[in-house]
């Protein structure tokens, strides 16, 4: 299984993990920061990704979040999940005397390994868990090749 892009085969690229340090770092330094000068937990789906032969198998979790708020893209060999955890009513703060919970807007994007086809792409939502299936491109797949004996 190979989900790390890699610098054209060639081996480890530390640009891919510096991107992902930027990109960690931008979203730390972008949440509100709450009443105790802390930094509130924003909403994030977290993630399950299987390759197997011939597809992706992409979990996430998204508790709370309705189907209609929810967004997933392909665009080449790149998975974009996005969505919204809506506050149920509108809160006034003195309503709590705790609130733990975690509303606002997340997204994830994933490289994959392979070409998709993104025209068979499913996702279905059960039990705050997204799965998302995407087939590989027939170039994508693994192919056994039979040895003849002459």
């Amino acid at each position: 299984m190979n989900l790390i892009k890699r610098n054209g085969g060639h081996g480890w690229d530390p640009w891919v993990i510096g991107r992902d340090f930027e990109e960690d770092l931008g979203r730390f330094f972008l949440r509100p920061f709450g009443r105790h000068g802390m930094a509130h937990r924003g909403f994030d789906a977290d993630l399950e990704v299987k390759e197997e032969t011939d597809r992706f198998v992409i979990k996430a979790d998204v508790p709370g979040v309705k189907k209609e708020d929810l967004d997933i893209r392909v665009e080449g060999k790149r998975l974009v999940i996005s969505g919204e955890k809506k506050q149920e009513k509108e809160v006034r703060e003195k309503d709590f005397q705790l609130s733990e919970r975690v509303y606002g807007v997340f997204a994830r994007t994933l490289e994959l390994s392979s070409d998709i086809k993104a025209s068979e792409v499913k996702a279905a939502i059960k039990d705050g868990v997204l799965e998302v299936i995407l087939p590989k491109a027939e170039n994508a797949k693994t192919k056994q090749v039979q040895v003849e004996v002459k």
